[in-house]
């Protein structure tokens, strides 16, 4: 049973990157269909339209927009070229076009022996020139292999998103464990700070006339400034929250959001270097900004 929650929980977490390809026939003509997407801040589409989707491109744009929420989007779109029927099966239009070249080339004083060989390998090298536009009825049936090109985009991403789930998730378990072992050092630290401070006055007292009210005051001050206790709580909550929108979300589209709780989290593990003096909790500190500084490089291809 965990298993499988665990299976449905993932499902809504998808990368950016993607790829799908399609080849189909309509009316004995064979198309491709060929998408990548990569990861972007926004809806970034790239495709050079082909006369026989000219028409379409904004409905084309649209479906993609649509479709593919974010990223940037590159396809292609291409008729597969096919042989023309041969001019030597089509005796009379080759006896034509030889016919023409041969006066012209004597009309302009032209050697007309390349002629023949000219013609022969034209007629090789010549394809079906692409369509000009797609019928209502072929856009229809192309449409449908665009939608199921997407799809395959869509189940690339979703495969690309497990792997991107588990990453991140182990990052901020490393993260939660670091900060266990603050709070740990943090007991130690702050005894150590206050009998260095004892020490400091005991060693300077009867040498150095003080006001007692100000010593307290600016002792108090130096202890809160010491104190780390709410970055811990801060960064505890950020970790809670980041699990939950890892698993609990049922949105296709959280990259943003938990890019969001990760600054957060690196405004709470900086304050925390900041306040450190102590080198056990800065090494501690490193750790958590080493581990911070992945999860961001990953969150950027998250959807």
């Amino acid at each position: 049973v965990l298993k499988f929650y665990f299976c449905l929980k993932i499902v809504f977490m998808y990368s950016m990157t993607g790829y799908g390809k399609q080849e189909f026939q309509i009316n004995s003509q064979n198309y491709q269909c060929e998408i990548k997407s990569l990861n972007s801040k926004g809806l970034e589409i790239n495709f050079k339209t082909p006369s026989f989707l000219k028409s379409r491109e904004i409905e084309i744009r649209n479906i993609l927009g649509t479709q593919l929420e974010r990223g940037k989007i590159d396809i292609v779109f291409s008729l597969q070229e096919t042989q023309k029927k041969s001019l030597i099966n089509d005796t009379e239009k080759f006896k034509m076009q030889f016919d023409f070249l041969k006066q012209f080339a004597i009309e302009n004083g032209v050697s007309s022996d390349t002629i023949l060989p000219a013609l022969l390998m034209l007629q090789e090298r010549e394809t079906v020139s692409e369509k000009e536009e797609l019928s209502d009825t072929e856009w229809e049936a192309y449409k449908m292999r665009l939608l199921d090109t997407i799809e395959q985009v869509w189940q690339f991403r979703k495969r690309e998103g497990v792997v991107v789930f588990d990453f991140l998730m182990e990052r901020v378990q490393i993260i939660s464990a670091k900060l266990v072992d603050v709070k740990a050092v943090e007991k130690d630290r702050f005894v150590r700070q206050k009998d260095k401070l004892a020490q400091m006055i005991s060693s300077n007292f009867g040498k150095v006339n003080f006001n007692p009210d100000r010593l307290e005051q600016e002792m108090l001050f130096y202890i809160e400034k010491m104190d780390i206790s709410e970055e811990i709580s801060r960064l505890a909550a950020h970790l809670h929250y980041f699990n939950e929108l890892l698993e609990g979300t049922m949105e296709k589209s959280v990259g943003k959001k938990i890019g969001f709780v990760a600054q957060e989290m690196g405004r709470e593990i900086n304050t925390l270097g900041a306040k450190a003096n102590d080198a056990n909790l800065q090494r501690l500190v490193v750790d958590m900004k080493d581990e911070l500084e992945k999860i961001k490089e990953q969150i950027a291809n998250v959807l």
